[in-house]
């Protein structure tokens, strides 16, 4: 039984709060409810102002949100919600964030909550504390009339009876915590004390660690605007869910939050720098009056220097960085691997979350998140725990991956999955490459399904157990063998390595690894003997028949004490014909027994070979020769190999010829056909030409210089397949722009360079 390496991060569910467009009481709302889950702090509030509206899609996608809430049930909400439908909760009928208690009818949390974190610092640090000790915990409260209420809920956070819930939140802070109460009257001045402190927002937050993301995510400041305005308010909000430690100055009442606001810019001054030689900048966001910032922050002296940041897009814009993901640990976990060839699946036991402590605050199973990040797929190959991040095949991922279409969420490293909080085990099934590939061509309105060529190449690959055991045809010698060898004809031992010879090319393979072996150096007769160990090649022996004197081929299987003659059948005595035979002959058997030249299954192999070598295999997957059956033009596509790497998925598709072959514009039309259809659904598409010749024709050069302009081309020759590395054992290597190339943009200006610009080739 195999196993595999992952590493693991259980995190908060991320949970996208929709509200109507320029509702303050859905901003209280949403964070009340919010503020109740552990992580609440870091889920958007995404504003909703039709049914496609493309700032909020772009705050789903920004933010990889898990689950979508709406917060205020509108049509127009209740249609953006269908639009991504993927993303509700996987164990609640509904669009819930609460499950009800059956005995109370009181409301519990159904996703991880604060009371986990309360009963943890109970346990672990005021449980045996003096009575009267204050801690660092503040719960703050006001009016309902004070004209800051809204920024009050957003920024400090409360607990509402309104909700209904089983236990008493805001008790459980008070006695949990220790925490002391600050009242602030209408038209009072925000404490300065209160700055730093643990308030139920910033609980909500506690103990998760930051990782990814940029600007927002890795800096603190001030948000300066106004707190009656709804796109200020969600901005700000955001940003902070975003990872940033920003508070929020309300220039029509500055002097109410002039203490606190110096107070939280003298904390972020006492924070040390990132990097000893790189200042780290106080963050100024603000959407207009810019002039009136500019004067509201001369203020504000800080050690630090200022860095203006205008948010010009709509309410929640983050376009100006990444929002950070958070997690509570950072573990390795063995997974299982059970199964072969095409029906794996894989068992991982989790980590112990010891985020959580000894106490358990809630009597039910809550959901949290679990993101998984597998180290290769050495374990299940031609599958994958790793697909490209695209949200609209959330669900397919669901039903392939784990039996749920609503249970899985594809993410830049990996995969996240739901889990309870006394969940330890969980199972995951590896995607086909095939089917994720057929997925993504799905969404670009494209049907596909393996052809006769892409078939054979399979098989080929299963006979010898993998793309890496097919560098034997990197052997061009091999190569030729297989080709000018008829199937009826037969080759002794000699001739057959004299072939894979090759006038002496063969010792540019000579370091070739293909397998294990004793000597540093690969010799003809061990390729040939790789060969005859997978069945390409059978061993037999000529007879002339007695009766009718023709020639007869039989193999070893077929030599007893008699044989019949293929022509007319008369018996022979095998004795007689063998007494002083020793000239044993090799004919092509099995997938290479048709002159058919394998259905181009060789220069498939080799072109995904070297795209893979490219790609490192690192969040690569490939499948040959297919039949595209949908779209305006249905034609073939000899391979597909696609690399995603920090969220962008780029996709090679490619036209593989046999020397001899050639390359036409139909050929180049139809790449064009499926790359346009590709880059329509936000994949980058890259064209690849690949010949088993030393160079392409006059012809097809001109082709590619021409018609595949506007596109981006891959070029693939001898050259480039033959090597290990398509590109640093040449003999330009130096001269390459990319010589240690490591993804599709690398192998574009190589082929550039080699087959355009090359001053040798003009």
């Amino acid at each position: 039984m195999a196993t595999a390496n992952f590493t693991t991060q259980h995190r908060p569910v991320r949970i996208g709060l929709l509200v109507r467009a320029g509702e303050l009481a859905d901003l209280e709302a949403a964070a009340s409810m919010s503020l109740l889950l552990w992580g609440g702090l870091h889920n958007p509030i995404i504003p909703i102002r039709s049914k496609i509206d493309a700032a909020s899609d772009e705050l789903v996608h920004a933010f990889r949100v898990d689950v979508l809430y709406p917060v205020h049930e509108t049509p127009t909400i209740k249609e953006f919600a269908e639009r991504h439908r993927a993303l509700c909760s996987p164990r609640l009928s509904a669009r819930e964030l609460f499950s009800e208690d059956w005995h109370t009818k009181k409301r519990i949390p159904a996703y991880l909550d604060v009371l986990n974190a309360i009963d943890k610092y109970w346990d672990q640090e005021f449980k045996h504390s003096p009575i009267g000790t204050q801690s660092e915990c503040r719960l703050v409260s006001w009016e309902q009339a004070d004209p800051l209420h809204v920024l009050f809920g957003l920024g400090f956070g409360s607990y509402t009876a309104a909700l209904n819930l089983k236990r008493d939140f805001r008790q459980a802070f008070e006695r949990g915590l220790r925490a002391s109460e600050v009242k602030i009257d209408p038209g009072a001045e925000v404490p300065e004390a209160l700055a730093g402190k643990i308030t139920p927002a910033l609980l909500s937050g506690i103990d998760l660690r930051g990782y990814g993301g940029a600007v927002h995510s890795q800096s603190g400041g001030v948000y300066v605007g106004d707190a009656n305005d709804f796109e200020d308010l969600v901005n700000f909000w955001n940003i902070r869910a975003s990872g940033g430690l920003v508070e929020f100055l309300c220039l029509s009442a500055a002097a109410r939050l002039d203490a606190f606001i110096r107070a939280h810019l003298n904390r972020l001054d006492s924070i040390p720098q990132r990097h000893p030689t790189i200042e780290d900048h106080i963050g100024i966001f603000y959407r207009n009056n810019e002039s009136a910032v500019l004067d509201a922050i001369k203020s504000f002296p800080t050690k630090r220097s200022p860095l203006l940041q205008r948010l010009r897009g709509t309410a929640g814009d983050v376009s100006q960085g990444d929002p950070a993901m958070f997690s509570f640990d950072w573990n390795f976990a063995l997974g299982i691997i059970d199964g072969d060839r095409g029906d794996y699946s894989v068992t991982l036991s989790l980590p112990e979350k010891r985020f959580l402590g000894n106490a358990r605050a809630s009597p039910t199973d809550q959901l949290l998140a679990v993101s998984i990040g597998p180290h290769g797929d050495l374990g299940y190959p031609g599958h994958t725990l790793e697909p490209p991040l695209r949200p609209a095949l959330t669900e397919f991922y669901g039903r392939e991956i784990a039996s749920d279409p609503w249970g899985v969420r594809p993410e830049p490293e990996g995969i996240g999955l739901f889990v309870g909080t006394r969940e330890n085990t969980i199972r995951m099934r590896p995607v086909e490459h095939a089917a994720v590939i057929e997925a993504i061509f799905g969404e670009a309105g494209l049907k596909i399904r393996p052809s006769a060529g892409g078939r054979l190449a399979d098989r080929l690959l299963e006979a010898v157990g993998g793309y890496e055991d097919t560098r034997v045809f990197k052997v061009r010698g091999v190569r030729n063998l297989i080709t000018n060898l008829p199937t009826q004809d037969t080759i002794t031992r000699g001739d057959a390595t004299k072939t894979i010879w090759n006038n002496r090319q063969f010792k540019e393979h000579e370091r070739l690894h293909i397998e294990a072996r004793k000597t540093p150096d690969l010799t003809v007769g061990a390729t040939f003997d790789f060969l005859l160990k997978h069945g390409f090649f059978r061993a037999g022996l000529e007879f002339k028949c007695d009766n009718c004197g023709l020639d007869s081929w039989l193999s070893l299987r077929q030599i007893d004490d008699t044989w019949a003659c293929e022509y007319c059948g008369r018996a022979n005595t095998t004795s007689l014909h063998i007494r002083d035979r020793g000239d044993w002959k090799f004919r092509k058997s099995g997938l290479l027994a048709k002159d058919n030249n394998q259905e181009g299954a060789i220069p498939v192999i080799l072109s995904l070979l070297t795209l893979g070598r490219v790609g490192r295999e690192q969040k690569f997957l490939r499948i040959t020769s297919i039949e595209v059956v949908g779209g305006a033009s249905p034609c073939e596509i000899d391979f597909v190999a696609i690399q995603h790497l920090r969220g962008e998925t780029c996709c090679a598709i490619g036209e593989a010829k046999a020397a001899g072959g050639t390359i036409d514009a139909k050929d180049a039309a139809n790449l064009k056909a499926i790359a346009d259809k590709l880059k329509a659904i936000g994949i980058r598409p890259y064209i690849v030409f690949a010949k088993t010749a030393d160079a392409f024709s006059a012809a097809e050069t001109n082709l590619f210089r021409t018609a595949m302009s506007d596109y981006d081309l891959i070029l693939l020759t001898n050259r480039e397949m033959e090597p290990y590395h398509p590109y640093y054992e040449s003999d330009d290597k130096d001269k390459l722009p990319a010589t240690y190339a490591v993804s599709f943009d690398d192998m574009v200006v190589n082929t550039s360079f080699r087959y355009f610009t090359d001053p040798k080739r003009e």
